[in-house]
């Protein structure tokens, strides 16, 4: 198991060394979180002032789900 997080422990190694906190402090802990395609479709549909903009994002959020289940 190989992994870039320096503050990760891999169990599968017997040297568990810990980094120097001046090797740690140039790293930064990233979280990555789904993105709610309904809301960024609802938001582009009003930026175009399309009426109906809520109806419009949920069809064309159905549309992108059923093509990515497809593909």
């Amino acid at each position: 198991m190989a992994t870039r997080n320096p503050f990760a422990v891999n169990p599968y190694t017997e040297n568990r060394t810990i980094l120097l906190p001046e090797i740690r402090s140039r790293f930064r802990i990233v979280s990555i979180v789904k993105p709610e395609i309904d809301q960024i479709f609802r938001i582009k549909c009003f930026e175009h002032n399309l009426k109906n903009s809520n109806v419009i994002a949920e069809k064309i959020s159905l549309l992108y789900e059923t093509a990515r289940l497809y593909l």
